[in-house]
């Protein structure tokens, strides 16, 4: 965390005093910071445990975070457009030109859900829906449980007892 405070800054810096580098370096920089946070995240892993459950826990961890930014790009899409997919010719060349999907037809759109503020917007939603999932998994475990019941209990014993 203190190397992607640091390279924040550092951006913030370059974008005050040396704008045409920041211009050239563009989304590199941003990306050092994720970079931070998931190899923090890995290392941390990696140092207490064995090499297959590391490789394991890296490949989970890289799914997940790449089917987060999915989710998270795909709402901020549709709230902010109502389609799915377009622009993809940019990132895929000419054969992607038709993969658009228009899910809402006359949608005037929702500026702020494709601005960054919508990112924060969306993530934090997303934890939310997860953490009422979370607490609706727990209420039903918890209804499930046996209850124990406090005074004498019923022990039973095999063999003979001296």
């Amino acid at each position: 965390m203190i190397i992607a405070a640091f390279t924040t800054c550092t951006e913030m810096l370059m974008k005050a005093f040396t704008y045409e580098l920041y211009q050239i370096l563009g989304i590199f920089i941003p990306l050092i910071v994720t970079n931070c946070a998931i190899l923090g995240r890995a290392d941390a892993f990696a140092s207490k445990h064995k090499l297959i459950p590391s490789v394991v826990d890296g490949l989970m961890m890289g799914t997940g975070f790449g089917a987060v930014l999915i989710t998270i790009g795909a709402v901020r899409e549709l709230l902010g457009h109502g389609t799915l997919l377009a622009n993809m010719d940019l990132l895929f060349g000419e054969q992607a030109g038709n993969w658009t999907v228009v899910l809402l037809n006359d949608y005037s759109g929702f500026l702020v859900a494709i601005l960054p503020p919508g990112a924060f917007l969306v993530v934090g939603f997303l934890i939310a829906a997860k953490n009422l999932v979370d607490q609706k998994l727990k209420e039903k475990r918890e209804k499930n449980k046996i209850k124990s019941v406090k005074g004498s209990r019923r022990v039973r014993t095999t063999g003979t007892i001296s």
